[in-house]
């Protein structure tokens, strides 16, 4: 589908089927058992303090931890992701402004995690069989990352409407999502602005 010929009038949210369920029926439609995202911290601190740390780690367990837990429209968001990482689509995720975009592709790769290690027990279909991998564009690229014989099981590339020009930043972006099984897009400019600004991205991510 070439950008001049997308209907811009055919947009939709994608999670309208989602919005009549809470969040135990969502949680119930992915294989959980509970409400909880396997992986997923269910306090935070109530003071600033690293939660990596053996202090934030005692912090997250003391009587005055704050709960954690996911919204309902992320919960939605999710189901959505982890359907179309069944049915090997790609996403799109265009949520506004910081209610919780990453939080949703963090889970995904919860999710993933989930599904290869229940999969033997045949609760989730077995349809992945690698395990994921993060890439924090911050770090340092090693001479491994495009190893042609190295695949990876979710990519997630934020701020995709930045990779929307040909550049060498979108070539090598392009090189790691044709090595993913599956791929989530994140951008909050077409909501925000007009869908033109992430045209390419859509084209590429579109479920």
């Amino acid at each position: 589908e070439r950008p001049e010929e997308v209907d811009y009038s055919l947009w939709h949210e994608g999670t309208e089927w989602l919005g009549e369920k809470n969040v135990e029926e969502l949680s119930q439609m992915i294989g959980l058992p509970s409400a909880s995202m396997p992986g997923l911290n269910t306090t935070e601190p109530a003071s600033p303090v690293d939660s990596w740390t053996a202090e934030g780690i005692a912090a997250m367990a003391a009587p005055d931890a704050v709960p954690l837990a996911l919204f309902l429209h992320q919960w939605q968001g999710i189901v959505k992701m982890v359907y179309n990482m069944m049915s090997y689509k790609n996403t799109l995720l265009m949520d506004g402004v910081g209610i919780g975009k990453t939080a949703q592709a963090i889970c995904s790769i919860l999710m993933y995690d989930y599904i290869a290690r229940v999969q033997a027990e045949g609760v989730v279909p077995p349809v992945f069989g690698q395990s994921p991998t993060l890439v924090d564009p911050a770090d340092k690229l090693r001479s491994t990352l495009f190893d042609p014989a190295r695949s990876y099981g979710v990519v997630i590339v934020d701020e995709v409407h930045a990779f929307r020009k040909k550049n060498p930043r979108r070539l090598v972006i392009s090189a790691l999502i044709a090595k993913g099984r599956y791929t989530i897009g994140i951008t909050a400019t077409p909501i925000i602005t007009d869908p033109s600004v992430s045209i390419h991205a859509y084209c590429r991510y579109q479920s």
